[in-house]
């Protein structure tokens, strides 16, 4: 790991160990964050020692949550964590959209996806940066959530929302799958590093749910549901059977 990751980590783990919301909520957006620093030629207010401006490149849905308010709090603490044994202090810090990273054929998808053409689910858009995978109306955002709706669809006794969006105020949310089964709700999560990226995100979308009495919640990793979804599925539907 380079320096950058170690003092997003450790400014990371500064902000959730304080134990208000509003730390809370910055240390989950950081996770999803990049951060880079660039030395200036300016003298900062120790001998021989210069300015260096932070960067930090957030995901573009993102941008509005970094107030001014959220920057300041921020450079405090780069300015708490920043090495003291460095030729240089940390000054200021910038925020700057992260760039999409652009795959073959997304212009004809988002084309679609914009027009509402032959997609009738809500999975949004901008949620992954990874190519999203159309099927029969709908559209998945990897393999394995793919396959565990073939699973599900060889099944005739349950309903399926792949990929639903969730509102309750201004709240909203999207879990991977929503399911009844014998008048029973519950959720199943696929679990992987792109679609899932922040355990602190995670848990407060789980009590999001679990707030509004939606407490059947269960988590696969990506490649069981890849390599054995049918067991996945009979699994989730067993214990979703057994719940109150």
């Amino acid at each position: 790991m380079s320096f950058e990751e170690d003092l997003r980590l450790t400014a990371t783990q500064y902000l959730s160990k304080l134990g208000n919301e509003f730390d809370r909520k910055i240390a989950m957006h950081l996770t999803l964050a990049t951060l880079s620093f660039e030395t200036t030629n300016q003298y900062s207010n120790r001998w021989n020692c210069f300015w260096v401006i932070g960067h930090l490149h957030v995901p573009f849905l993102h941008l509005s949550f970094y107030t001014e308010e959220v920057v300041k709090r921020l450079e405090e603490v780069f300015k708490i964590l920043y090495p003291k044994d460095l030729d240089e202090d940390f000054w200021y810090l910038e925020i700057t959209p992260q760039l999409s990273s652009a795959y073959e054929g997304w212009e004809e998808k988002a084309f679609c996806y914009l027009a509402g053409e032959g997609i009738n689910n809500q999975a949004s858009f901008d949620s992954s940066t990874y190519p999203m995978i159309p099927y029969d109306g709908m559209r998945f955002r990897s393999e394995a959530e793919l396959e565990i709706m073939k699973s599900f669809l060889k099944r005739k006794d349950r309903l399926v929302f792949p990929l639903p969006l969730a509102r309750c105020g201004p709240g909203r949310r999207e879990p991977d799958f929503l399911i009844c089964y014998q008048g029973k709700w519950g959720i199943l999560e696929v679990i992987s590093d792109h679609t899932h990226q922040s355990s602190i995100d995670d848990a407060e979308r789980t009590r999001w749910f679990q707030k509004h009495n939606l407490v059947n919640i269960q988590e696969y990793a990506e490649d069981d549901c890849k390599t054995n979804p049918d067991r996945v599925v009979r699994e989730f539907l067993s214990w979703i059977s057994r719940q109150r």
